[in-house]
């Protein structure tokens, strides 16, 4: 994520890094270290608005965290390759991986499942971006209920965020809350 944490500090915002178990633990502990993270910030008199970028899971543990009441200061969030609908590779590796990676029931395209209960609330202005060529949540599947924009890149996964197009995108729709629609190829 350096590559983007470089570009967003160049538009004048301040990046502030939260490092979680990405796939080794549940969702919920790990938002409420988040919300406790938003809730410090949220009380802060220097910051006048907070925005997420997240990546993939980051995008679960960022709604998780926001709940059905968000901090008030929280304004926008822009997810690269969410699982907001799970994912059909987690839904596949489940049997095999799942004793092992606990996390994949929780990200399972199941339409029971926990990221279809996840809420999703309506004062943060979500943006989501999809990896044309991603391997672990499809198009599809990024797509998120109640999302003011979305659009799709032509990168893998692992490597939408080192894409200059994608920076550029998180920036604009930071900045705009909608994406520069016109610059989807690179």
């Amino acid at each position: 994520m350096r590559p983007l944490k470089d570009t967003i500090e160049e538009a004048g915002y301040t990046v502030v890094g939260f490092d979680y178990q990405s796939l080794q633990g549940p969702i919920d502990p790990q938002a409420s270290l988040l919300r406790e993270r938003l809730d410090d910030w949220n009380r802060d008199p220097t910051i006048a608005e907070i925005h997420l970028v997240t990546h993939s899971l980051g995008g679960l543990v960022a709604r998780a965290a926001l709940g059905e009441e968000p901090p008030t200061k929280v304004r926008r969030c822009v997810m690269l390759a969410p699982p907001n609908q799970g994912s059909k590779l987690a839904t596949f590796l489940r049997p095999m991986l799942g004793g092992v990676i606990s996390t994949l029931e929780e990200l399972t395209d199941d339409p029971d499942g926990r990221v279809h209960r996840l809420p999703v609330p309506d004062s943060v202005e979500f943006g989501v971006i999809a990896a044309r060529y991603d391997h672990a949540v499809s198009e599809e599947n990024s797509h998120l209920q109640g999302e003011k924009d979305h659009v799709v890149l032509p990168s893998l996964h692992s490597l939408l965020m080192v894409s200059t197009s994608c920076q550029r995108q998180v920036v604009y729709f930071l900045q705009h809350g909608s994406f520069e629609h016109a610059e989807t190829e690179e």
